[in-house]
C-alpha cells in the first residue's frame, strides 16, 4: 500500500521539503530535487539520521516494527523488508520513519 498524503507530509515537515502543488502531492529538496519517497530518497533521510546521531535509534526501532508483523529473523530478511519498493516508494522504511517521527514527537 502506498504511503498516505498524512504520511508524506509528517515526512517532509521533518526533512524540511518543499510541497509543489504543480506536481500534485509531491514534494521538492531545498535544492529543487524532486522528492519521490524511492530508496535514493531514503538515503537522505539515513544521511540526515546519521548526522544527528539517531541512525541506531532508528534502526532498533525498525527492527521492532519488522519483529512485530515477521517471524523471519533473519537480518538479511529485514534489510530486504525495510528496502522494498511498492509502487515506486520505499513503502516500509517510510512507513517506519513515519510512526518513529510521530513517537518521538508525542514524548
Amino acid at each position: 500500500m502506498k504511503l498516505t498524503n498524512e504520511e508524506k507530509k509528517v515526512i517532509a515537515d521533518k526533512m524540511g521539503l518543499v510541497f509543489n502543488p504543480a506536481r500534485l502531492s509531491l514534494y521538492d529538496t531545498v535544492e529543487g530535487r524532486q522528492f519521490l519517497f524511492s530508496l535514493s530518497d531514503a538515503s537522505l533521510v539515513v544521511d540526515e539520521l546519521v548526522k544527528q546521531g539517531n541512525y541506531g535509534l532508528f534502526e532498533s526501532y525498525s527492527l521492532d516494527a519488522y519483529n512485530a508483523d515477521n517471524t523471519e529473523e533473519c537480518p538479511a530478511w529485514f534489510s530486504a523488508w525495510l528496502m522494498t519498493m511498492t509502487d515506486g516508494e520505499a513503502t516500509n522504511f517510510f512507513r517506519a520513519y513515519y510512526q518513529w517521527v510521530k513517537e518521538r514527537t508525542v514524548k
